[in-house]
């Protein structure tokens, strides 16, 4: 998972890490939808070739969402989380 994020996400604007437990974060600083979207993509392509190849006794998988915090109007951090957790649980 440390390798399909960091691959998806890594960018001098960009950031990723761990959460807690079996959650982590991943986001750009000054971001833009297509950057994101192509990174989850990315990330989705990364997964599916771990899982095509067969490198793990299981199937990797995942559940995310996303949230984009608009400057105009800037939530907090945590609500930021909050809302990208709500869409995973949708």
């Amino acid at each position: 998972m440390a390798s399909a994020i960091s691959d998806s996400f890594e960018d001098d604007d960009g950031f990723y890490g761990r959460y807690g437990g079996d959650e982590f974060v991943a986001g750009y600083f000054r971001n833009s939808e297509t950057r994101i979207e192509k990174s989850i993509e990315s990330f989705n392509r990364i997964i599916s070739e771990i899982n095509k190849e067969k490198a793990l006794p299981f199937d990797v998988r995942v559940a995310y969402g996303s949230c984009i915090n608009d400057p105009g109007s800037p939530m907090e951090p945590d609500k930021v989380l909050k809302s990208a957790d709500e869409k995973m649980y949708r």
